[in-house]
This record gives C-alpha cells, structure tokens and sequence, in this order.
C-alpha cells in the first residue's frame, strides 16, 4: 500500500476472500457443534426429571 498499490489488489493477493470463508465455515462448524452440545444436555436433563418420578 505503500507504494501506491490498490487496497483491492493487496486483499486479493493475500487471498484475505479464502482466509474469511474458511474462517466463516469453521465458525459454523463450531456453531452447529455447540448447539447439538446444548440439545444433548437439555435432553439428558429433561430425562432425568423423568427418572426422578
């Protein structure tokens, strides 16, 4: 950028576009496991009220 490069030339050489979509699937990867995570223990919870009868 320094020597007068386009801000767009300098993203595109970095391949900042793969970085962010890499960075975005593994951030959904992550939210699905989370969210299966809080699904199981709310499941064994609910059971083990069930057991408690």
């Amino acid at each position: 950028m320094e020597r007068g490069t386009a801000i767009r030339t300098v993203l595109s050489n970095a391949e900042v576009g793969d970085v962010r979509q890499s960075l975005n699937d593994t951030l959904q990867q992550f939210e699905q496991t989370r969210h299966r995570s809080r699904l199981a223990i709310i499941a064994s919870g609910l059971q083990e009220g069930d057991d408690d009868r």
